[in-house]
């Protein structure tokens, strides 16, 4: 495993369990359930991002990086 992978590993881990930390804190306001959304995305994001650097074969990257075309989630979820 490279450092480039472990650092979207540990961010895939550490973006979830800020959501959801945040998300049962108050689940009735909309802003904690915004932020819940977008750590959803940045989790998701951050998780591809591992499996990317991770790939044995050029089949399996391009799987990987069509997977990866859902990130433009994360700039318009942050934005709104």
């Amino acid at each position: 495993m490279n450092f480039l992978a472990l650092i979207c590993l540990i961010s895939f881990f550490i973006s979830l369990l800020l959501g959801i930390l945040v998300f049962f804190n108050s689940t009735k306001t909309k802003n904690n359930q915004l932020f819940f959304i977008l750590m959803l995305f940045v989790s998701y994001w951050a998780f591809v991002e591992f499996m990317l650097n991770q790939a044995l074969s050029i089949e399996n990257a391009f799987l990987w990086n069509k997977l990866n075309s859902l990130w433009p989630f994360v700039p318009v979820s942050l934005l709104y």
